[in-house]
């Protein structure tokens, strides 16, 4: 066995252990060790080699030292740990006020908008009225009622 299938062995290890430490938080996550391979992230304008990285469910550590990839590994676990046991729950309740604020401003303005018919329609009406008003006195020589 050579010193990379060993490391990479540590590393599964070492996720399990952090899964039994967390008590069943971060089960989900899965290692995939690829040494050397640093992408390269743009923050602010500046570019990062990145050492670790969590996508969907895998944990993705890019050192190729041992003992610095499993303090990577730890890195990436606890944050994936706290973002899905802190974040995601804020960004569901953000989610959830955003559509019932829509739900209520919808409903706010179909009322509005079905004040504004019947009042455009009772307008409608008096003008009809008022036409026919005039027509009738034009029609009686002007004699009122």
């Amino acid at each position: 066995m050579d010193k990379d299938e060993k490391t990479l062995i540590f590393l599964n290890e070492r996720l399990e252990e952090l899964k039994k430490m967390f008590r069943g938080h971060g089960v989900e996550l899965k290692l995939n060790w690829m040494p050397g391979k640093f992408p390269v992230e743009k923050i602010g304008g500046a570019e990062y080699f990145l050492n670790g990285e969590v996508k969907d469910d895998t944990i993705f550590v890019y050192v190729t030292e041992r003992e610095e990839a499993a303090n990577v590994l730890m890195h990436e676990f606890i944050e994936q740990v706290l973002k899905k046991e802190f974040s995601e729950p804020y960004v569901l309740l953000t989610q959830m006020m955003s559509q019932a604020y829509e739900d209520v401003a919808y409903f706010r303005q179909e009322a509005v908008i079905n004040v504004l018919v019947t009042l455009l329609s009772k307008a409608t009406r008096t003008k009809k009225l008022l036409k026919l008003d005039i027509i009738r006195r034009v029609e009686d020589g002007g004699k009122t009622g």
